[in-house]
Order: C-alpha cells, then sequence, then structure tokens
C-alpha cells in the first residue's frame, strides 16, 4: 500500500467523517492491501466512503463469465456500467466528496463529481474497446 495516499486518506477521514470511520480503516484499507497498483475513485461523506474501481481489463472474468457480485452474479459489463450507475445516481456534489487516487503513479487528487464519471466512462469506453478487438 502507498504509504503517502493512505496517510492524506486517513487525513481526510479524520477531518470529514463524523461516523463510520472502519468503511476507511477497515474497508478501504483491506481494499488497498489486495488491490496495491488499483487506481480508483474515493468517495468521502461524513457517514462513510466508498470506492469505485477503474477496472483493468486482466482483473475482470472473461466474456460470457459470471461471477459473485454484490448479493448475485454478474458479467464483467454488468460490473463496471453498475460501478458508473452508482456514482452518477447515489452520490452528490453535497453531500459527498472525491478523489482520484493511482498508487502507480503517486495520485491523489481532489476531483468534481462530473470528473469522476468522466473517468469512469473513459474505463469503460477503453475496455469496450478491447472487448471488441477479443470478439474477432
Amino acid at each position: 500500500m502507498n504509504r503517502s495516499i493512505y496517510l492524506k486518506m486517513k487525513l481526510v477521514v479524520s477531518f470529514s467523517m463524523t461516523c463510520y470511520q472502519t468503511d476507511f480503516s477497515v474497508h478501504d484499507v483491506e481494499f488497498m492491501e489486495d488491490n496495491p497498483e488499483a487506481e480508483f475513485i474515493w468517495v468521502v461523506r461524513k457517514s462513510g466512503t466508498h470506492i469505485f474501481r477503474i477496472w483493468k481489463n486482466q482483473d475482470l472474468p472473461p466474456s460470457g463469465i459470471k461471477v459473485p457480485y454484490l448479493f448475485s452474479k454478474a458479467t464483467r459489463e454488468h460490473i463496471v456500467t453498475d460501478e458508473l450507475n452508482a456514482l452518477q445516481n447515489s452520490c452528490t456534489p453535497h453531500n459527498h466528496d472525491f478523489y482520484h487516487i493511482d498508487p502507480q503513479n503517486g495520485t491523489f487528487r481532489k476531483i468534481t463529481h462530473r470528473e469522476g464519471i468522466e473517468i469512469l466512462s473513459r474505463n469503460i469506453e477503453n475496455l469496450n474497446n478491447i472487448w471488441k478487438q477479443e470478439a474477432v
């Protein structure tokens, strides 16, 4: 885990969150330990956090394969579009802060809601291009 990014995140949590800080200290830290190179959009609100992963093709299941996801099973297409839909529809600039985090490049940058949506949308577009090539 990138210690510099972890410390910046911890500082945001200490100033922004009033409860459920275990979202960060347990769940977010576990995600970063399990996926030390994963790029993501980190959303913070007074009562919790959420990670929207910027997926790499190799980290998703092969075409047509369903894997456990939330309370059911989903294909890779469903996983990436579900995350984009959640960011678009469940988070608002009034109640949430948004950060783009890329441990490989040392990026920890506060962004707007719109920028977060654009980053995830570009990622889906790139994945769709890769998946079209697989079909050929």
